[in-house]
């Protein structure tokens, strides 16, 4: 089997099926044309054009256009024409220091394709021979996503109005019981990214990556009931997993695999699938040209 695997899957998607969203004019996501077709129910807060969906113009500022979008969620959302809710709001913007168009709820990122944050650590443990020892989480049974697979160490989407060092913060005191002072030790150590089309739309993440160096006499414990465990595992036992198995969580093994490269744990001279590796942690995000491609081979309207 092939680490490749993991990063086609995080990246399979298909823009025909999509048009672009809109808000002031630029383009901040990708809305499926079904999803649009169920919107032209709100004409007052989305405008459907032949090749994109906008917010009205007429809904003017980023609090206005927040609090139109949370209405038509919070009506999807009680038909269930859309996923629940999860009462966490995520901002809309092209890049992470760009400003502000509108915040919504999270669980909508993907039903507009909208560039989406998360933060994650690696937690290790350096072994006396000079390796690592990695602390893998065991989802909980009842996770909405992926229950019961391998996670990362800490882990969680970044949302609106925080710094990724203190998410990482807030989720280590509650996915592991870190001491504050110990995860703000943290090193942050890039970014992976993908865009994955999913049952709710378009997922177009990028990850920022953290080291910790966790105390040997540590041992995490969830707080919040999201792993079920922690298991500390050889880097290799690890690497073996995520070649030979599907135990992980869909994104995990970027951020791991991220690691193990940047670790030299990983290296050019015994890997086959280096160079491909390296490039699929950092793809293209889908442009302009690749849309207007697409569309151009398919004649799919609102109105069909």
């Amino acid at each position: 089997m092939s680490y490749l695997r993991h990063i086609h899957r995080c990246n399979s998607h298909d823009l025909s099926g999509f048009r672009r969203f809109l808000v002031a004019g630029t383009a901040v996501g990708w809305v499926r044309h079904a999803t649009a077709a169920l919107l032209t129910r709100f004409p007052a807060v989305f405008r459907v054009e032949e090749t994109a969906l906008c917010i009205h113009p007429d809904v003017a500022t980023p609090q206005d256009r927040s609090e139109a979008v949370a209405t038509v969620l919070e009506e999807l959302a009680a038909d269930g024409a859309v996923e629940p809710l999860r009462r966490e709001l995520y901002p809309v913007k092209k890049g992470w220091h760009e400003p502000e168009l509108l915040r919504l709820d999270r669980a909508a990122a993907p039903l507009f394709g909208l560039s989406a944050w998360g933060v994650h650590a690696t937690g290790y443990v350096r072994r006396p021979d000079g390796g690592y020892r990695l602390w893998i989480g065991h989802r909980a049974p009842d996770k909405r996503v992926e229950p019961n697979k391998l996670d990362s160490f800490i882990g969680g989407g970044q949302p609106a109005g925080m710094t990724f060092l203190d998410n990482l913060v807030k989720e280590a005191e509650e996915e592991t019981g870190l001491p504050a002072a110990i995860a703000r030790t943290a090193r942050p150590a890039g970014t992976v990214s993908y865009t994955m089309e999913s049952d709710a739309g378009l997922k177009v993440d990028t990850l920022v990556l953290f080291d910790i160096e966790v105390p040997a006499d540590f041992t995490p414990a969830s707080t919040d009931g999201e792993h079920q465990a922690f298991h500390l595992m050889d880097a290799e036992e690890v690497l073996a997993r995520l070649r030979d198995s599907d135990d992980f969580k869909f994104n995990i093994p970027l951020v791991l695999l991220d690691f193990c490269i940047r670790r030299g744990i990983l290296g050019p001279d015994d890997t086959p699938e280096y160079e491909e590796l390296v490039t699929g942690l950092h793809p293209p995000r889908p442009r302009r040209r690749q849309f207007m491609a697409q569309q151009a081979r398919t004649s799919a309207l609102v109105a069909e």
